[in-house]
């Protein structure tokens, strides 16, 4: 019975973490390969509005993603606090942020 409430506490500590990055208590983004760069391009193009409806970008869900090669790739804009990211399962960081400029 311990072990139950103790991943109950943990599942609503990791709830209540995702709402403290989203005060508009929206659902981060689960993100895959498939749709990372596009998801970053909406960002990139509306960074208060995407927040809005999905979360800041720090608090997005890339536990499925495995790739992030250029994905950052000659950004100029791109200037964000990611260090919330999930990343445990990417295996390729290759040029991740070649040619950006973060301004």
């Amino acid at each position: 019975m311990p072990v139950v409430v103790v991943l109950v506490s943990l599942l609503l500590l990791a709830a209540t973490q995702v709402h403290a990055n989203n005060p508009n208590g929206k659902t981060p983004w689960a993100l895959q390969n498939s749709n990372l760069q596009s998801r970053l391009q909406q960002w990139t193009r509306d960074p208060d509005g995407v927040s809005r409806e999905h979360g800041v970008i720090g608090s997005w869900d890339l536990r499925n993603v495995t790739s992030l090669r250029n994905v950052f790739g000659f950004n100029e804009k791109f200037n964000a606090d990611i260090s919330g990211w999930n990343v445990s399962g990417v295996t390729d960081f290759s040029s991740m942020f070649w040619e950006a400029s973060g301004t």
